[in-house]
């Protein structure tokens, strides 16, 4: 069964106020790897073309071409790296938005935190520093030298 990540909002947000954060994560934070497809409002990335590295979809719970205050995504399987990105987006929405967080996997509710963890971040924060070193070949080559310092084990 899947898994899906909701952000609902105070503040509209429009398929555009979408694409454009979309496409600015993608340049700042996923140095250009995602591929980005579009359909009204509907999005399905993926990292590099490779499966292996993770893909999502996202959409905003409107009729197309109207604005939304509620934010979705479908996510569940995949690989830390993915995760992490998921996590960047939502939390981003939430931030611009002024939303709140909830996930179809716990009852919660919750605001997001002030910044976007870093990969070496999310890795330690979800590994407790301990880091099973056959999760790095689901992990992009550009963004792996930004893990060499987490404590790696066979």
């Amino acid at each position: 069964m899947a898994n899906h990540g909701y952000v609902k909002t105070k503040k509209s947000m429009t398929a555009d106020d979408i694409q454009a954060l979309i496409e600015e994560l993608n340049r700042t934070t996923f140095k250009n790897g995602f591929t980005i497809e579009r359909h009204n409002n509907i999005w399905h990335i993926i990292y590099g073309n490779m499966p292996s590295y993770g893909s999502r979809t996202f959409w905003l719970n409107s009729k197309p071409n109207l604005k939304s205050k509620s934010f979705e995504m479908r996510h569940g399987g995949g690989t830390s790296f993915i995760w992490w990105a998921d996590a960047v987006i939502i939390d981003t929405v939430a931030r611009k938005f002024d939303g709140v967080i909830s996930d179809g996997g716990v009852e919660s509710k919750w605001k997001p935190p002030e910044h976007n963890y870093t990969l070496a971040e999310y890795f330690q924060k979800m590994y407790g520093g301990r880091i099973v070193l056959d999760e790095l070949m689901f992990v992009p080559p550009e963004f792996r030298d930004e893990l060499k310092d987490l404590n790696w084990i066979r």
